[in-house]
């Protein structure tokens, strides 16, 4: 057994009682999960239980800075209020939550509002956050995203600090459309299982680092932040990029670069600052770090495939 499903995404009203049976939970087999999925942005007010008018203090710990959101956004007062209640209530040890993005006539706005917002929640509560990710049509309005649409779903959550990816839905019946379909395999299964075989090699070394900064290149998205005029790593192209800044111990020692773009590839400059003075890049094929591109001037060029990102990190003798 890996942990104990209990609910989908719970209204506020819930919390108090999914509070005490986590903590009953807890002391009675701590080895096991207490396992609670989170709404995402888009659900509604009477689907959080929260209304952005009843929050007494809307503009506490506002997200300052993030592209097109400002000082009374109901959307996030709510949405923030709700993860603020629940994490303060139920206590959970892993914060998880959905969001649905390829949909048949377009692409939801709030993918990286609702990625920001739950990383922030994350860092305040010192607690991992998993991601489950669109893969079937089980909504009418959606479309079953292809491979290098569910990469960018992943690179994106890992550049944000994400330390988990589920699939909905990875085993259901044949008219959700999903990567087994009554017990049959699909097409996407296959490829997603060599996505798979991918984030497992990255997966120990990102779990040793502590993610500091996710940033994006213009045009920005809605709730995000630009590249900070002293962050260490610069990027510069002619391509979309979103990256993610890891620390180690404190000290900035990484940083991931994805290519924000799904259907192009994509090629960037990539200008590090001393803290970076020579530079490894995660293998993904053996998981290993490897002598990084060369740089000239502390400067490299790289290319990005579709949706993809590429890990780097500094390395000093």
């Amino acid at each position: 057994m890996e942990a104990y499903f209990i609910v989908d995404e719970p209204g506020a009203a819930a919390f108090a009682g999914l509070g005490r049976l986590v903590a009953y939970l807890r002391q009675r087999d701590p080895g096991h999960l207490a396992y609670i999925n989170l709404f995402p942005t888009y659900a509604s007010e009477q689907q959080l239980g929260i209304t952005a008018d009843s929050v007494k203090a809307p503009e506490a710990g506002y997200p300052a800075g993030w592209q097109g959101i400002g000082p009374g956004n109901k959307v996030v007062i709510a949405y923030r209020e709700h993860l603020r209640q629940f994490v303060e209530t139920v206590r959970p040890d892993l914060i998880s939550y959905d969001h649905y993005h390829f949909f048949k006539d377009t692409d939801t706005p709030q993918y990286f509002l609702n990625l920001g917002l739950i990383r922030q929640a994350a860092q305040e509560a010192g607690r991992p956050f998993l991601n489950i990710i669109q893969a079937s049509i089980v909504e009418k309005v959606w479309r079953l995203p292809k491979i290098n649409e569910l990469r960018w779903l992943v690179f994106t959550t890992m550049a944000y600090g994400g330390r988990g990816i589920s699939y909905f839905t990875y085993w259901g019946p044949e008219s959700y459309g999903g990567l087994y379909q009554d017990g049959k395999k699909s097409p996407l299964a296959g490829q997603v299982a060599e996505l798979n075989a991918e984030i497992e090699k990255f997966g120990p070394s990102l779990m040793e680092l502590d993610s500091i900064g996710a940033y994006h290149t213009e045009p920005l998205p809605l709730g995000t932040l630009a590249v900070p005029g002293d962050c260490p790593v610069k990027l510069s192209g002619t391509g979309a990029l979103v990256l993610g800044m890891f620390a180690r111990e404190g000290k900035p020692s990484a940083f991931m670069v994805v290519n924000r773009d799904y259907n192009q590839p994509t090629a960037a400059t990539v200008r590090v600052e001393p803290v970076f003075e020579r530079l490894q890049e995660l293998d993904r094929k053996t998981g290993q770090w490897v002598d990084g591109p060369t740089m000239t001037d502390r400067t490299m060029k790289i290319e990005l495939q579709a949706g993809d990102g590429r890990l780097f990190r500094a390395w000093r003798k």
